[in-house]
């Protein structure tokens, strides 16, 4: 993304609905980087898409008065679901195809929409950090949007030269259920004894970019304590912590926030030239006296996070496999060997993928035993791809279908 006026060519999307509206080009820019220190349930407006596409850059915590053509100004600020009126939105953004969009990572963008008389034309468009480099937008469609919103928001994404996967409004989406599998499971690894070194090395050996110990103080302890705090918040009914909970808030009440502040799982140098484990951990979880094999471990993370991947299928948030894979390669950095998790468990086979998975359960907790769909699948012979490919149920075509 750029800070000057691009002439990208339109790509239409007829097959979604109706072509979306004429561009002529959008100026601005989405920087992830200013979302680093802000929760990650903020509901933050980050396109408006019209006759002009207009991205934004998060610089102000207020509204303006207008949105003018393209260039769009963004409330940043932590949001809760009925983030401002209808009234409000209307007439800061009163063409009746203008499209509202918002990089929310975890928030309903049904409920969002709830604050528009227009919901139609509410998406989520969820971008990635750093999002000049990250290949890809998480498209959310919520209850309400229509065929063109959805078609007109896709032509934007072409526009910026990212790849789109479309997923359907369930909390969490499916990336951030996907990577929250791993990470929650990973920390928890820390409360059973296992040795953290081991856990980031095995993450690293199986694949994965970056250690979720690693990456967890990259992002911030401090803002995953705070993320959890507003989901609890807004979803009373629905909100089950995670096996990290504990792990993280006690690091946060004895001021280790991650990097931001030197402190976290590791200990990172002022400089930022180099990091080491923090003793302390071991003086609060000490360690197993019989550490797990790197095999099984890596095994473990592997299929952690195959194992959400069909749970999101199985609940509708998935309209294909290949969102799932492609989405979990480009966002979230899922081995890029394994073709991504619907193709993983494709090439193990399901009934070798469910028995595997079983063992690892009984190894080490349920959140590793095989769902139901994965299950019914196995005894029917069917698979993700191919000619035994599962067809996909209707309900899985249209969000909240």
């Amino acid at each position: 993304l750029h800070r000057r006026r691009h002439s990208f060519p339109t790509r239409r999307s007829s097959d979604l609905g109706e072509p979306a509206p004429p561009c002529v080009g959008f100026r601005g820019v989405v920087n992830a980087a200013t979302f680093d220190d802000r929760p990650a349930v903020a509901g933050s407006l980050i396109a408006i898409l019209g006759e002009n596409f207009a991205s934004a850059e998060a610089k102000s915590d207020t509204w303006p008065t207008t949105l003018g053509d393209v260039s769009v100004q963004i409330n940043n600020r932590p949001a809760p679901l009925a983030f401002t009126s209808p009234t409000q939105i209307n007439a800061q953004v009163p063409a009746a195809t203008s499209t509202f969009a918002s990089n929310t990572s975890t928030l309903p963008i049904t409920g969002l929409a709830q604050a528009s008389s227009r919901p139609a034309n509410f998406i989520g468009l969820h971008f990635f950090s750093p999002a000049d480099k990250m290949p890809l937008v998480e498209v959310i469609r919520g209850q309400a949007t229509s065929d063109a919103t959805l078609a007109q928001s896709l032509d934007f994404v072409a526009q910026l030269r990212k790849t789109p996967i479309v997923v359907n409004d369930r909390r969490g989406f499916f990336t951030s259920r996907f990577i929250g599998a791993f990470v929650d499971d990973a920390i928890g690894m820390v409360a059973e004894g296992i040795h953290p070194a081991l856990i980031d090395h095995c993450a690293r050996h199986a694949g994965m970019p970056v250690g979720p110990l690693a990456i967890t103080d990259e992002l911030s302890i401090e803002l995953s304590v705070h993320a959890g705090q507003a989901q609890q918040k807004e979803f009373p009914g629905q909100y089950q912590p995670g096996r990290s909970v504990p792990v993280l808030e006690r690091l946060y009440a004895l001021g280790r926030l991650g990097r931001k502040n030197g402190k976290g799982f590791y200990d990172h140098d002022a400089d930022g030239g180099g990091k080491r484990l923090w003793p302390g951990l071991a003086e609060l979880y000490p360690r197993r006296a019989q550490q797990p094999s790197a095999h099984d471990l890596k095994q473990r993370i592997l299929y952690v996070q195959a194992i959400e991947a069909a749970r999101a299928m199985q609940d509708g948030v998935l309209l294909s496999p290949a969102d799932g894979d492609v989405g979990a390669v480009l966002g979230v950095g899922y081995p890029a060997y394994t073709g991504g998790p619907f193709c993983f468990i494709d090439g193990i086979g399901l009934k070798a993928f469910v028995a595997e998975a079983d063992r690892l359960a009984d190894l080490f907790g349920e959140q590793l035993r095989a769902p139901r769909l994965l299950r019914e699948m196995a005894e029917s012979g069917q698979t993700f791809y191919g000619k035994s490919a599962r067809p996909m149920a209707a309900a899985q075509v249209r969000a909240g279908g």
